[in-house]
């Protein structure tokens, strides 16, 4: 078999894989199915870059897939139509969030699709060189969205690709599906997550979902912080130190007095369970900077 026939064969199977996850992201804003929200968006888009990863076999990184996630949808014009940051608020709010959501999805399946076909993986995958493609590709995927619109309410439109119609009782059983693998494969990543940064056993003070645990982290930057998919202490303490200084940047409000520096650092304590050390660090700090002290 020649190599021209395996990678059309490889991009076709890619592209299937888009304009299905396309359907199962506008399908769940348009037909009512339990929890859908930015998560589960999210989840359809990691699945759907995860398994265009596999027919070219790239490696799988699921906080990568994330960031570079947030770093395409968050610096392009859809933003203003919805929060599709990972983790911001109810993603669905009407129709047109629903719309562009699905959009964003098959965009991003073109984008990394080509990138994976030109031999790219995860790691060398740049979102700045990649943006015009992407907003592109995002308005051929409002045309996939219309035109699948108009079939389900029973209007004749042919969309810009070889899937068979997808009917609302078919489309409303493919997104419980999905719902489930999404919620699985949440589950599994928070289990590896435990496994690396928790101990067997937290102390009953700690709650991993109470990021206000953390010295300089009050109310409104734990909503921030959350609205952005730092969700927990697990995530907080796998984050990188830039990646939430850039949260805080781009979120609404005023954090500029916000150090994030060592917050990292004091939630891997926390999920540790080492609450000695964590409290001997915090005190040593003021609101979560360090504080420089001469010998």
């Amino acid at each position: 078999m020649s190599d021209n026939i395996i990678a059309t064969g490889r991009r076709q199977e890619a592209h299937k894989i888009t304009v299905r996850r396309t359907l199962y992201a506008a399908g769940a804003g348009l037909i009512p199915i339990p929890v859908v929200d930015a998560a589960a968006i999210l989840g359809i888009q990691v699945l759907m870059i995860r398994d265009i990863g596999q027919v070219y076999g790239v490696e799988f990184r699921e906080q990568r897939v994330k960031s570079l996630i947030t770093s395409l949808v968050g610096d392009v014009a859809v933003v203003g139509l919805f929060k599709i940051v990972p983790g911001l608020g109810t993603f669905f709010g009407g129709a047109s969030a629903a719309a562009a959501g699905a959009a964003a999805t098959y965009a991003l399946g073109e984008v990394f699709s080509q990138h994976f076909e030109e031999g790219g993986t995860l790691l060398d995958f740049d979102p700045a060189r990649s943006r015009e493609f992407f907003q592109k590709e995002f308005e051929k995927g409002k045309e996939v969205v219309a035109n699948f619109k108009h079939k389900t309410s029973g209007k004749s439109a042919a969309p810009e690709s070889n899937e068979a119609p997808v009917g609302n009782q078919e489309l409303l059983e493919q997104s419980r599906a999905l719902h489930a693998e999404v919620l699985a494969l949440q589950q599994e990543l928070e289990a590896l997550r435990r496994k690396k940064y928790a101990s067997p056993a937290l102390p009953a003070e700690v709650d991993l979902n109470d990021l206000q645990l953390i010295e300089g982290i009050g109310p409104k930057v734990e909503a921030a912080l959350k609205e952005a998919g730092i969700t927990d202490l697990l995530h907080l303490a796998s984050a990188k130190v830039e990646t939430l200084k850039s949260i805080l940047d781009k979120a609404e409000g005023n954090f500029n007095l916000a150090v994030p520096d060592t917050w990292p650092n004091q939630a891997g304590l926390a999920v540790r369970g080492d609450m000695e050390a964590l409290k001997a660090l915090q005190a040593e700090l003021t609101g979560g900077r360090e504080t420089k002290t001469s010998n």
